[in-house]
């Protein structure tokens, strides 16, 4: 599954983007037989997981992100900007992951609402740099 990272380069503050795989290498059968691929657990902060309704037009500011999360846009159309002006778009059942806790930050908007989304928290020991693409 690919997943789309908004992460602070290190230089000068500045926020970008990446490409992650999350790796789906455990085969499984269920009880009818039949066969699928699972990734391994994910680990998750004590914060757990979140739900967010924003409206149509909702805009974030310039912000970083609190704590390293993967997002997934349920409903609605959302869109997120890095400071170096490089935008990305997400759908329903698309997910990214916010990365960028220091440096300059992005900006995210709703594109079509209202947004319906689920925020995964991540522990702070998390290293996302093992599924870069």
């Amino acid at each position: 599954m690919r997943i789309t990272r908004i992460y602070d380069t290190g230089v000068g503050g500045e926020s970008s983007f990446d490409e992650l795989e999350i790796p789906r290498d455990n085969a499984a059968e269920n009880a009818n037989g039949v066969r699928y691929l699972a990734s391994d657990a994910i680990p998750t902060a004590d914060d757990g997981v979140l739900f967010l309704d924003l409206p149509q037009g909702y805009e974030s500011g310039w912000h970083n992100g609190a704590k390293q999360l993967i997002g997934v846009v349920l409903s609605g159309r959302l869109e997120a900007e890095t400071s170096t002006r490089e935008k990305r778009q997400w759908g329903p059942l698309e997910a990214f992951m916010v990365d960028d806790r220091t440096g300059k930050g992005h900006n995210g908007r709703v594109l079509e609402g209202p947004a319906r989304l689920l925020y995964v928290f991540l522990p702070e020991d998390f290293d996302a740099e093992r599924w870069k693409v």
